[in-house]
């Protein structure tokens, strides 16, 4: 701080010296020209497609809306999509030159993308102050649909009920706890330990429309196999057909799931085509 400011003699005061104020005025205007820049590019880029820019934003406001965790990835992710099908040329615009001077053609950048964010949405990075809805209000008529849509198709297709199958995720404490305890009567504190502990695993439980429950999934927490158990419960629940295995994260992901496949679903489904004089391609 005393390298940035001087007493003043008359006064008393600190006063930011003078070639610190003029470094801090630089800063400021290179900021401004930079958001200037930056806000420019996605106006004149899309200018000529206002129909794909307005495709972008609805997209995009639709998964807010929903509640959908929105960063830099899935804007990028979605502005890429929507050109990829609605104005495929811009990728083939060019838009500068490099260090070296070669044409440097449009592409979806970092920049490019925040810039859009704010320009043509109004959006900035926030902390999330809270949870969003979990269910639309028109949950109850939207599971009605889904039902109908499975028994038409499975109608059409003649799919018989044990062929259907319905799987889904939820995460399991490692410690369970309740919210409630026995306490002496008037306590202001009561403890409960283990209620921060957010330790989980994830079970993948797999039901069939003739009431079948399928073998589960477990999925550890654990970069190596050495995090599942080898005891005698764990051998047992393997000889029944339930499948133990890892991630980095316990989360389920496109490896565990195609692990489910071969391990759980495909096995059954080959079981019961056989029985049925099915063939399982078809």
């Amino acid at each position: 701080m005393k390298g940035s400011y001087a007493k003043d003699q008359g006064t008393g005061h600190w006063l930011l010296k003078d070639d610190m104020r003029e470094k801090i005025g630089l800063m400021a205007a290179k900021k401004t020209a930079q958001v200037r820049r930056n806000t420019e590019k996605p106006r004149s880029i899309l200018k000529d497609h206002p129909e794909t820019a307005s495709q972008i934003v609805d997209c995009l406001k639709g998964m807010r809306l929903a509640g959908q965790q929105i960063d830099n990835s899935i804007i990028r992710t979605t502005i890429q999509g929507v050109i990829v099908v609605g104005a495929p040329k811009l990728f083939d615009r060019v838009v500068g030159k490099d260090k070296d001077g070669q044409p440097v053609k449009f592409s979806v950048s970092k920049t490019f993308t925040k810039a859009f964010a704010q320009r043509h949405l109004g959006w900035t990075w926030q902390r999330m102050t809270k949870a969003a809805r979990k269910l639309p209000e028109d949950w109850v008529v939207q599971g009605e649909e889904m039902a109908f849509r499975v028994a038409a198709l499975c109608s059409m297709h003649l799919v018989p009920d044990c062929l259907v199958v319905n799987s889904d995720q939820t995460g399991v404490h490692l410690k369970p706890f309740l919210e409630r305890t026995y306490e002496i009567k008037g306590a202001k504190q009561v403890l409960n330990l283990g209620k921060e502990d957010k330790r989980q695993f994830t079970v993948l439980g797999s039901t069939v429309a003739d009431g079948v429950l399928l073998p589960l999934q477990v999925v550890f927490q654990g970069k190596t196999g050495q995090v599942l158990a080898k005891n005698a419960a764990a051998m047992i629940t393997a000889s029944e057909g339930w499948h133990l295995t890892h991630s980095a994260n316990h989360w389920s992901t496109q490896e565990t799931m195609r692990s489910f496949v071969q391990k759980v679903l495909h096995p059954y489904f080959e079981g019961k085509c056989f029985d049925l004089g099915l063939n399982l391609l078809t």
